[in-house]
Order: structure tokens, then C-alpha cells, then sequence
């Protein structure tokens, strides 16, 4: 086994107290249309003159205007619009909160990685007791690639990422909200896919439904599978790997028992419906459990068809002092043979995982 690194506890996300798409104002829409023609046009290291235009647009905003979760976000495309011109950092967060608006802005809209390692680093050093931060950064710095990273946009329900010569194809069944060990499918392309020039098939789950009710943007979970599996032929002489992170967890191993795919690996995620009563643990199921009385969906006995699958090996990652999440993971391991438990130090329900998987015989 190869370890490109890092197992760390969950990097915290500030409190959210609404969405954007929330504020239909007069006052609001000129701001929400800055923020997206931001993302888009500063996302580019060749437009320079928009961006100009884009930071004199930022700056021209009278005071106050838009709420401070916006006006936050702002900030950091002012510093970004700055060193795409000058190639200078000059971070604008008055705090730790601001700062952490606007690292998760970027790392779930505008993805510029040669400008959020020194961004994320710079947080670090202005609030080293700030753990979320701090073990991102910590990650960030791990990686050497600066090339340039495909938007991964979970609108878009399934998105490919080729690589030319890749032998290797990671397919991502991201959880709740579209994170994977609570990193984005961009980052996670940076520590993993570009490494070892992987393709990468990410897929997501609008609809919250463990994946049981398919992509929404595709169909059910029938036709769902009948379009991966038509995508996947592309990628058959590839060794491929799925990779679920929490609730994605679930999608990853009921999908690649009907994909034929025979290496998963999962990170704090469920395994079982009989497990985890408690109200808190069971929201995704109590989701599921209603789509499938209307009948938009079926439930199905995970580790029975797990267990009589072709899926030789589970790398399952999981704090050991987290109970649910050690229930589930403890609940496959003991009814099959193919569970490789991987345990850290943490009571946690998200660990960062970034590892090389270890080879698996294919058929």
C-alpha cells in the first residue's frame, strides 16, 4: 500500500443561517449576481480584464449592502480578484467566521488551488487554535499539483473527468451535502485523482435518498444503473474503485454490487436500516424509508446483497470511539469476509481519509 497521506478529524464548517437563493430582494439581486459572475470569471486565470472589472464591481458596493454571509463571500473573490492581477495575497476576513465563509466558498465554488493553499495557510497562521482550518490547511499542504481541476458541479448529477493513459477510475458517491469525508469531490480529485492520473466518475444524490431512489437527473435507480453501466463500459480496463464518503457510503456499496464493481472504500457511513434508532442517526433513513411507502423506490437488505456480491474488499475508515458509525461498519465486517477495518483515534462521524487504495485481484 502506497499512503499519499492524511488521516484527520473533521475540518468544521461555519454555521449556515439560510441559503442565497432565499433572498429575492431588490437589494439582494444585484449581489447574488456579482457572486456568480465572481465564480465564474475569477474560477479563469485568463481574464484579466473581466476580473478587473469584477473587483471594481466588489468594491463599488455600498456599505453593508447584500447581509454579511454575503458580503463575507465577497471578500475573498476582492482578495482572489487581487492576485489574479497583482499575484499578490491580501486576505479580507475580519474574523474567524468570515474566514471560514470563505474558505468553504471557495473550495465549493471556485476551486483556484494555487491560490487556496497560501489562503488556507494564511488563516492557519492568523488562528492557529481554529482546528477546522488549521487541518485543512494542513492537507492543502500535502499536495503539489497545480493543474488546472475540472468544476465538479452536483447540478449536474454525475460528471466525468478523463485522463488520457489513466489505469485507474474512482467513481465517488459523495454523502450529505456533497461532501466525501467532508471534503469536495474537487479536492479529493486533487489528492487522489491527479496523483494517480485517475479517471474520476462523481456522482450525487439531490434527492437525499442513500442513492436507493437513483440520480435524479438521470432517473430511477433502474435506469439510474442502466446509465452507468453503459458509462462504465468505457472504463472496464480500468481497475475502479468506489469510494463513499457518509451517506454516499450506502450508494457505493448497493451500486457496486450491481455494477460489478470489487473494490469499495468507505468512510463513516451506514450499512444497515435495522441499526442506529435513535431520531438523530436516522434521518437519511427515515427519508428513504417514506419515499419507499409511497412507492417512489425499494428498499433493499444491504449486507445480504453485499455479502452475495462480487465485492472482494471494503477499506472501511471510522472513528472508533464514534458508536453509531462503529455499529455499522461492525455490522458488514461480522456478516461477510471482505470488510478491511481501518480505525483512528476519533469520536468523530467524518474523518479526512486520502490514501492510495491497495491493489485488488480483478476478475
Amino acid at each position: 500500500m502506497n499512503p499519499l497521506h492524511l488521516f484527520k478529524r473533521k475540518a468544521a464548517q461555519p454555521e449556515r443561517t439560510g441559503t442565497d437563493d432565499d433572498m429575492a430582494d431588490a437589494e439582494a439581486r444585484p449581489l447574488l449576481k456579482l457572486l456568480e459572475d465572481a465564480r465564474d470569471i475569477l474560477w479563469d486565470a485568463d481574464r484579466r480584464e473581466e476580473t478587473q472589472q469584477i473587483l471594481n464591481r466588489i468594491e463599488q458596493l455600498p456599505p453593508r449592502q447584500g447581509g454579511a454571509q454575503r458580503r463575507a463571500k465577497l471578500g475573498v473573490y476582492k482578495s482572489l480578484a487581487h492576485w489574479r492581477l497583482t499575484g499578490e495575497l491580501v486576505p479580507n476576513y475580519r474574523n474567524i467566521n468570515e474566514a471560514r465563509i470563505q474558505l468553504w466558498e471557495l473550495e465549493r465554488d471556485c476551486p483556484v488551488f494555487e491560490f487556496q493553499k497560501p489562503f488556507l495557510a494564511g488563516i492557519a497562521a492568523t488562528y492557529p487554535q481554529a482546528q477546522g482550518p488549521n487541518e485543512l490547511s494542513s492537507l492543502y499542504q500535502t499536495i503539489d499539483s497545480v493543474k488546472p481541476t475540472p468544476r465538479i458541479d452536483p447540478e449536474e448529477g454525475i460528471v466525468v473527468i478523463r485522463r488520457p493513459g489513466a489505469t485507474r477510475t474512482l467513481m465517488m458517491f459523495p454523502g450529505i451535502p456533497y461532501l466525501m469525508s467532508n471534503l469536495t469531490t474537487c479536492l479529493l480529485d486533487r489528492a487522489i485523482g491527479q496523483p494517480l492520473n485517475a479517471n474520476v466518475i462523481a456522482c450525487f444524490d439531490k434527492a437525499r435518498l442513500l442513492y436507493l431512489g437513483g440520480i435524479r437527473q438521470i432517473g430511477n435507480r433502474q435506469q439510474t444503473l442502466a446509465y452507468l453501466h453503459d458509462l462504465l463500459d468505457e472504463f472496464r480496463d480500468t481497475q475502479i474503485t468506489a469510494i463513499g464518503g457518509s451517506a454516499g457510503v450506502y450508494g457505493a456499496l448497493h451500486m457496486s454490487c450491481d455494477l460489478g464493481i470489487d473494490h469499495v472504500i468507505a468512510t463513516s457511513g451506514p450499512t444497515s436500516f435495522e441499526l442506529g434508532v435513535e431520531a438523530e442517526n436516522r434521518q437519511h433513513f427515515n427519508r428513504a424509508q417514506a419515499a419507499a411507502e409511497a412507492g417512489e423506490l425499494e428498499l433493499i437488505d444491504l449486507i445480504s446483497v453485499v455479502k452475495n456480491s462480487g465485492i472482494k474488499r471494503v477499506d472501511f475508515f471510522v472513528g472508533k470511539y464514534h458508536e453509531f458509525d462503529m455499529s455499522q461498519m461492525t455490522a458488514l465486517k461480522d456478516n461477510t469476509d471482505i470488510v478491511v477495518p481501518h480505525l483512528y483515534e476519533s469520536d468523530k462521524h467524518t474523518v479526512i481519509v486520502l490514501t492510495c487504495p491497495p491493489s485488488v485481484p480483478r476478475s
